[in-house]
């Protein structure tokens, strides 16, 4: 809804902050910090069985699988829109370079970021910049979990210098390889998000772990909401939403989505957002020649609702046909080498 929103210049406020509504641009904090959230467990797998550089390639085959469709896909999109509008959309050229980087996982976090310098990676399909942030990150989580196992330190205190410097590094704006927006966006929430939950892991252990949640999502609440101007970005990431984070963890909310429905849904949800701005570049093309202009003579409204029904189903038959064969058809031998079955 809000990339279809921003780059259709509608103005429906509640989706935009042009429009007087929120930025919710700022919920990419809120998808890396629960990866980093869920991550847990993967690091306890790390500590066991120390196969740093086999789990490592797993979660990028699970993550970058179902992107290369996506990617060719992407590119024949950008292609067609060239040949038919007589430009590139918003100046993003097409290269066998860029095609690569996408496929690869290391866009933007892991080179200079478009739109400083001239010539730099762009990669194909920009919202999949969150891909290659969050592949930086477990990068850099495995690593520090092989440290700490070398070092007998506490993986926690690596985590949160990370954090901290993704935050200050972000604050002042540098623009280097690694060190980054799209980087340090990824820094200082993904690791935010393991350090908390390890704090949830140490509420657990305790006999009224139940009231101690509810509390500190008070206290988080109250104090985010109360410092909420002083620093939007931040005051999220590091007080709301970790305490929606603790929320959804109580009993109540996991009873409610833990129905299959939810999980099939949330699976759908990677293949939308891989999927929409393709479609969205057909729409302006459709648009801009006058094909679809009874859909905005009646309501922007429902013009956002009918994008938002097309696209999840396209992905939903992306996740059927594409993403569940193509996933179980890769896999990985205890020589780093990976297999496709036929």
């Amino acid at each position: 809804f809000f990339t279809f929103n921003s780059l259709q210049k509608l103005i429906i406020p509640p989706l935009t902050s042009s429009g007087g509504g929120y930025d919710f641009a700022t919920f990419v904090e809120l998808f890396f910090a629960i990866s980093g959230f869920c991550s847990l467990h993967y690091i306890d797998q790390l500590c066991c069985n120390q196969q740093y550089i086999q789990m490592l390639l797993k979660r990028f085959i699970r993550i970058l699988v179902p992107a290369v469709p996506c990617a060719f896909f992407y590119s024949i999109t950008m292609i067609i829109y060239r040949i038919i509008e007589g430009n590139w959309f918003y100046d993003e050229s097409f290269s066998i370079i860029n095609l690569l980087a996408s496929l690869c996982g290391i866009q933007f976090a892991w080179f200079i970021p478009p739109g400083q310098v001239q010539g730099v990676i762009y990669g194909i399909n920009p919202p999949t910049w969150y891909i290659d942030s969050l592949l930086l990150c477990f990068v850099i989580m495995t690593f520090l979990v092989w440290l700490s196992n070398k070092t007998h330190i506490s993986p926690a205190f690596c985590f949160f210098f990370v954090a901290l410097m993704g935050a200050y590094t972000y604050k002042l704006g540098l623009n280097f390889p690694f060190l980054n927006w799209a980087a340090c966006r990824g820094y200082y929430a993904f690791f935010t998000g393991i350090l908390l939950a390890m704090f949830d892991r140490i509420l657990s252990s305790y006999k009224y772990d139940r009231i101690l949640r509810y509390i500190t999502i008070c206290i988080l609440m109250i104090i985010g909401t109360g410092l909420y101007e002083c620093g939007k970005v931040f005051i999220l990431t590091f007080l709301i939403f970790p305490s929606l984070i603790l929320l959804c963890t109580t009993h109540f909310i996991k009873k409610i989505f833990s129905h299959k429905v939810w999980y099939f849904l949330g699976n759908v949800s990677y293949e939308v957002y891989l999927w929409h701005f393709s479609f969205i570049l057909y729409f302006l093309i459709l648009r801009n020649r006058d094909v679809i202009d009874f859909c905005f003579a009646t309501s922007s409204y429902l013009c956002l609702v009918l994008f938002a029904v097309f696209v999840w189903i396209i992905s939903i038959l992306a996740y059927i046909v594409v993403e569940q064969k193509l996933i179980k058809r890769v896999s990985i031998n205890d020589k780093f080498r990976v297999y496709i079955q036929q």
